[in-house]
């Protein structure tokens, strides 16, 4: 009886591998957590505007402006002048 009993499950498991009714499902990927959906494929993207206006664009989707000064006020200053933020057209 046992050897007819290993006979019998020999006999399922090679039906079971052939049979594609009975192969294990594939699995499928995670699905993303809000946070990496929240930040995938954004980036933060800076444009050239007219004259020496930059507008950059966060990778959150908010945007601000950059304006340079002109040569002569940044003539002689003994610090490193930095654009100030602002609203963008």
């Amino acid at each position: 009886m046992i050897a007819r009993g290993k006979a019998d499950l020999d006999a399922a498991s090679r039906r079971q591998m052939l049979d594609p009714m009975f192969a294990p499902a594939v699995r499928q990927a995670a699905a993303a957590s809000p946070l990496e959906r929240a930040t995938a494929g954004q980036q933060q993207t800076v444009e050239q505007l007219a004259g020496q206006l930059i507008r950059v664009t966060t990778a959150d989707g908010r945007r601000y402006c950059l304006q340079a000064l002109p040569e002569a006020a940044t003539r002689d200053i003994p610090t490193a002048v930095v654009a100030v933020p602002m609203n963008c057209p």
